[in-house]
């Protein structure tokens, strides 16, 4: 219970903006930044907090996991402000890492509203990470994508029980399936809870076609809209099927009305392998055809990325990030954004240089 404590408060710090202990001579080599994690891993009993969750299936839980993030970036971010976050003062170092993780033993609503209490906020932001992340390595990435985003909203990792390994996309398949479940009900809380007025969502690469049946899911059991409750979504190098797409999701997103932006490349080799493994087109790579959708703003990173960091470019490039953060934060749709460039064929492509 001490630590929730203690994440609690460093969560009310990220929020209102505090900067407690703040070292005199700049900033600290790295932030502490928490987040409310739920999860059907199962439990490693006796493992360091890196592993305390593994790869297989387990029963729904939720808890707060700390990351120690680096503030030495490689390039300039005007949204990546240490000052929001609480210094780590003790064995800091100069690169990110997985600290602790903490169940909370409630059920994962109760967690997450509790957070939402705590911080004043009725925002809440769902990462859904995609093939072969560890629970340490999706916490360690969406506590990266938060040091450089900066939402003022709750933060919620749903991590799904996969694998870690390089050959087993298959077994992460089936877990994914197996675990939607778990996502659908945690939108269905989150959408029905008074505290939590908007969800965004970002979904990474094979967590995209788990958000999209979820989404499809919660469409289908319920009798409204689920926007304005569902605020953006944003697909990142979506390992989706096109075909499942137009068929089955894109008619979903325009009945309830969702604002929905893929983040796309020309050059992204997971999903490449992804697309032969499939026998079929996956909707995040755009090097047969771009992914453009009517009522979807589709965005290339083609120009600021190479092969090696293309699909993770929400995490390692600069300016994916800030246009991300034009657009959790600001709301801004692609025509605003200072960060894109509008192409002659109904897409966007994001400009090499820093706005």
């Amino acid at each position: 219970m001490k630590r929730i404590a203690i994440a609690l408060s460093v969560l009310v710090s990220i929020v209102a903006g505090g900067c407690a202990n703040q070292p005199v001579d700049g900033a600290p080599q790295q932030v502490l930044i928490p987040l409310v994690y739920v999860t059907d891993r199962s439990l490693n009993d006796g493992a360091r907090p890196g592993r305390y969750y593994g790869g297989g299936r387990g029963a729904p839980q939720a808890g707060i996991a700390t990351v120690a993030v680096s503030t030495h970036g490689a390039e300039p971010n005007p949204f990546a402000d240490w000052r929001r976050w609480e210094p780590r003062l003790d064995g800091s170092r100069r690169r990110n890492e997985f600290v602790s993780v903490s169940a909370s033993g409630t059920p994962p609503i109760q967690t997450v509203t509790d957070f939402a209490v705590t911080v004043g906020t009725g925002t809440a932001i769902v990462y859904v990470h995609g093939f072969r992340r560890r629970f340490d390595t999706a916490s360690v990435n969406f506590a990266e994508l938060l040091y450089q985003v900066s939402p003022d909203a709750v933060p919620i990792l749903y991590s799904w029980p996969s694998t870690g390994g390089l050959l087993n996309y298959r077994d992460d398949v089936e877990n994914l399936q197996w675990s939607n479940g778990t996502l659908q009900s945690l939108l269905v809380q989150l959408l029905a809870d008074p505290k939590i007025e908007t969800i965004h969502v970002v979904a990474h690469s094979l967590g995209a076609f788990a958000l999209l049946e979820a989404v499809a899911a919660v469409a289908d059991n319920s009798t409204e809209e689920l926007s304005p409750g569902l605020g953006q979504i944003i697909l990142v190098s979506p390992d989706v099927a096109r075909e499942r797409f137009e068929s089955k999701y894109l008619p979903i997103i325009r009945e309830n009305d969702l604002q929905v932006t893929i983040y796309a490349a020309e050059n992204d080799v997971p999903l490449r392998t992804s697309r032969r493994v499939n026998k079929g087109e996956r909707v995040g790579d755009a090097k047969k055809q771009v992914p453009v959708f009517a009522g979807i703003e589709t965005v290339l990173v083609s120009d600021v990325v190479s092969i090696m960091n293309s699909h993770d470019s929400h995490l390692e490039v600069a300016q994916v990030q800030i246009d991300i953060a034009y657009l959790l934060n600001d709301g801004l749709p692609a025509d605003s954004r200072p960060t894109l460039q509008r192409t002659d064929s109904d897409y966007w492509r994001i400009k090499p240089d820093l706005p």
